[in-house]
């Protein structure tokens, strides 16, 4: 419509404007998609990441619960408590875990890749760090008062 009402002169600079725009959006795009695909890739992988570590901490519980203590080994979960081990989306392997005094750290490598050990900076841990306040109330609803 827009050109229709336009002059010769005219429409040949509203032409050469859409042309670049063409051209432009011709480069742009495909990085637009590209980058929507990456995106889409990395939240499909934290939230896979995500549930799978949530089911694996209350096994772990469930665990210390029937048991006393936390397994020495996430495999120690199945197949009482876990039917197999999620597995870490970023490492394609199951989650990092070990056992501490009388707790545990689990994390995933995240989307850098690289294992930090365990460093919230650059992994995933699970629980999170800022889960501990909220631990420290929960009370057990079995538990004889």
């Amino acid at each position: 419509r827009q050109s229709a009402q336009l002059s010769h002169t005219e429409l040949r600079a509203w032409s050469d404007q859409h042309r670049r725009i063409r051209g432009i959006e011709r480069e742009v795009l495909p990085t637009r998609l590209l980058t929507a695909a990456v995106d889409a890739v990395i939240a499909r992988s934290n939230t896979t990441t995500h549930i799978g570590a949530l089911r694996v901490v209350i096994a772990l519980e469930l665990h210390r619960k029937r048991h006393g203590t936390y397994p020495d080994t996430l495999e120690a979960l199945t197949p009482q408590f876990l039917d197999s081990l999620p597995v870490d989306a970023y490492a394609a392997e199951p989650l990092r875990y070990s056992r501490e005094n009388a707790s545990y750290l689990m994390y995933s490598i995240g989307p850098s890749g690289q294992d930090d050990g365990g460093d919230s900076r650059g992994d995933y841990l699970f629980p999170p760090p800022l889960a501990a306040p909220f631990q420290a109330t929960l009370t057990d609803p079995d538990a004889e008062t």
